[in-house]
This record gives structure tokens, C-alpha cells and sequence, in this order.
């Protein structure tokens, strides 16, 4: 292994050794080897871990809704905690997302993601990734109203088994 430095870039010593003969540094570790093992695994996958934890937390708010519309009653304040935990949810996404990509959303505008996020985060994603932003909020909605329609059902069929 080299020692890294540009002006001793021909320098090395068989691995049982350390140091670089003329300056004394140590080797350093394979670059790609210490790129891949530095990053927690949700990275190696290929997204940064704000938009798996975003992922699990979106979807987890969809079954919770689903289930949610399955039961029969006026939950008021369950709806309005559930409305606010997704505008959350969605609108810390976003600025975070933002904030990855070295655009940060500026602090004045930051308070829109919250208020409108239905509107201004798909409108972000849209404009941060082009047409592969619009296929990723199509897939999302999509994915997000068959989670919410599978855990009804669910709910639904767990209702009617146990009443039998």
C-alpha cells in the first residue's frame, strides 16, 4: 500500500511492514473498501437513511389509516394527530432531502412544507428529480393508497372473523 501522499506516490512497503520509508506515514486503508464500510447500510443500498426512515414512517401512517377506516365512529382528535404526524412526516422529509442534495430549503420558505405539503412537496420532489421526481410521487401515492386499502381490509376482515 501507498502512503498516500502525492509526493511519495511510489513508495511502499510489503504489508507486514508499516510506514512509508522516506516520511514514516502510515498506509492507508483501500479508498473504496473505507468509502462503502464508513456509510451505515440503508446508504449502501442506495438512499440516504432520511428517506428509509421517511419510508417506514409514511407507509406505517398509511396502515395506521387504513386500520383507522375500518373502525366505525367519530375519532376527531385521532384524525386531526394523524393529519399533523403526516404533514410532519412528509414536510421533514423534504427539508431534509433538501438539505442531502446541498439545496437547502430556506428558513422563511420551510414553514409552507408544513402547512401546504400536499401541494408543495410533490411540487419539490418534481422539481429536485425531473420526470423520475414525477414517477416516484405517482409510485408513492399509489403505494401509499394500496397499504392504506390493504390495512382496512384487513381490519375489516379481522372485524367480521372475530364477530362470527
Amino acid at each position: 500500500m501507498r502512503c498516500g501522499s502525492p509526493v511519495h506516490d511510489r513508495c511502499a512497503r510489503p504489508s507486514g511492514e508499516s510506514g512509508c520509508p522516506t516520511c514514516g506515514a502510515l498506509p492507508q486503508a483501500d479508498p473504496v473498501a473505507r468509502a462503502v464500510l464508513s456509510k451505515p447500510v440503508a446508504a449502501r443500498l442506495g438512499w440516504p437513511s432520511h428517506t428509509w426512515n421517511f419510508l417506514v414512517a409514511y407507509y406505517l401512517l398509511a396502515w395506521i389509516c387504513g386500520i383507522r377506516n375500518g373502525w366505525i365512529g367519530e375519532w376527531p382528535l385521532f384524525d386531526l394527530v394523524f393529519s399533523v404526524a403526516m404533514a410532519i412526516v412528509i414536510g421533514w422529509w423534504a427539508i431534509a432531502d433538501a438539505r442531502y442534495r446541498g439545496r437547502p430549503i430556506p428558513l422563511l420558505s420551510r414553514v409552507w412544507f408544513f402547512l401546504l405539503t400536499g401541494l408543495v412537496v410533490p411540487v419539490y420532489v418534481i422539481n429536485s428529480r425531473g420526470w423520475r421526481g414525477l414517477g416516484l410521487v405517482v409510485l408513492h401515492g399509489c403505494g401509499w393508497y394500496g397499504a392504506v386499502f390493504a390495512a382496512w381490509y384487513f381490519g375489516w376482515w379481522l372485524l367480521t372473523a372475530t364477530a362470527h
